[in-house]
């Protein structure tokens, strides 16, 4: 368990893997996209599954002060794992294997509550589909 994002990310880099030094690794983003981050080599890490659900809800947490950045991660957290991605055999051994930790499936459960505390978009009418709008203005 890592204290901070930045020792996370700072033990990723240290170890300088490449797709090829694990049986099953995930790209991150070191400094997101939505705040100025880039597909550049220095800007992207190899993280093992749980790692990858670390760093997003490290940065979360570290990012509370800004709800557009806080709810995206950890809704990247979430997605991570519950999502299908290719390779999703593999992928969800390494999650189950994951979440047998008493201390991830406590993370996993502040996560979901977390969630349940995001605020909803207002919806655009004009952004539905017609036939919910026939339906909506009857």
């Amino acid at each position: 368990m890592f204290k901070t994002y930045n020792d996370l990310i700072t033990f990723a880099v240290s170890r300088n893997w490449n797709r090829n030094s694990y049986e099953y690794l995930e790209l991150h983003h070191i400094l997101p996209k939505n705040m100025g981050g880039d597909d550049s080599p220095e800007n992207l890490v190899f993280l093992k599954v749980g790692e990858h659900v670390e760093a997003h809800y490290l940065f979360a947490m570290e990012h509370q002060w800004n709800k557009k950045i806080y709810y995206a991660n950890l809704n990247a957290a979430w997605i991570i794992i519950h999502g299908k991605t290719l390779g999703s055999n593999i992928r969800s051994q390494y999650i189950s294997d994951w979440l047998k930790d008493k201390d991830n499936q406590d993370k996993l459960s502040e996560i979901k509550l977390l969630l349940r505390n995001q605020p909803r978009p207002k919806r655009n009418i004009e952004k539905q589909p017609h036939y919910w709008m026939a339906l909506n203005t009857r």
